[in-house]
């Protein structure tokens, strides 16, 4: 149909053979190829894109038909957004990035830069660069089911980051509860404690654990140590809500 210009029936020809084979990267290709016939390049963009994410060994053949469409408009911003996921799919993440900033530079609300930025920070392993890029793609999409994971990946490979350089026991074990990995975070508060200067902290944060679990015994005996170690209003004030939940006013 695309070959008689009958361009309706082709665009119905093309959704059908998606639709039973939506896996098929070239079928979005054929589909994405009609719009380009109709010249609505936006279409035809959103179409590639689909056709990476299915089938990245085509990065070259959407990479050429990017910086066609960018020739006719240098600043079309999805054509920048297609093109750099066209280079992360090459491994080529310092470009992505490049074409990210570019975005960002032409329109700081441009969701889909900030996503594309934070995926290439991810890949050339700069987390925290990424984490700031995805943070902002959420302030803009906050609803965006697809930014809420790729930001979670990202913070997940943070935390896992500077739990590799981190030595200092106290610091680990508030990164390792972070990740939600009590019973680590227990151990590094056990070895924070035999640092007098780390003792208090360690045995009140302790303590903050075992009342989230509701092992209030456990609490009072760990804010009791914290008191023991430094004398402040904090750990008294943990201590005498660990007595109330037991029913021990003192």
């Amino acid at each position: 149909c695309r070959d008689l210009k009958d361009y309706p029936a082709a665009l119905a020809d093309f959704s059908k053979a998606i639709e039973l084979q939506p896996e098929n990267g070239y079928n979005y290709y054929w589909r994405g190829h009609t719009y380009w016939d109709l010249k609505d390049y936006p279409a035809a963009l959103a179409e590639f894109g689909k056709m990476i994410e299915y089938d990245p060994s085509v990065a070259d053949l959407v990479t050429r038909k990017c910086r066609e469409i960018l020739r006719l408009d240098p600043q079309l911003l999805s054509a920048h957004v297609v093109l750099g996921q066209a280079y992360l799919a090459k491994q080529d993440y310092q470009r992505a990035a490049v074409e990210a900033e570019g975005v960002i530079a032409l329109d700081k609300n441009f969701t889909a830069g900030y996503l594309l930025l934070g995926e290439a920070d991810f890949k050339l392993n700069l987390p925290r660069k990424a984490s700031q890029a995805l943070h902002t793609a959420l302030v803009l999409a906050p609803f965006d089911a697809q930014i809420h994971h790729k930001y979670r990946l990202v913070k997940e490979k943070e935390l896992e980051m500077e739990i590799e350089t981190q030595i200092d026991h106290l610091e680990l074990a508030k990164l390792y509860l972070q990740k939600g990995e009590r019973d680590t975070a227990v151990r590094e508060l056990q070895l924070a404690a035999k640092n007098p200067a780390k003792a208090a902290a360690a045995y009140n944060l302790s303590g903050n654990i075992y009342r989230a679990e509701g092992r209030d015994d456990l609490a009072a005996a760990q804010y009791n140590r914290a008191l023991e170690s430094a004398p402040l209003e904090l750990f008294k004030f943990n201590l005498g809500t660990t007595y109330e939940a037991q029913g021990m006013v003192r």
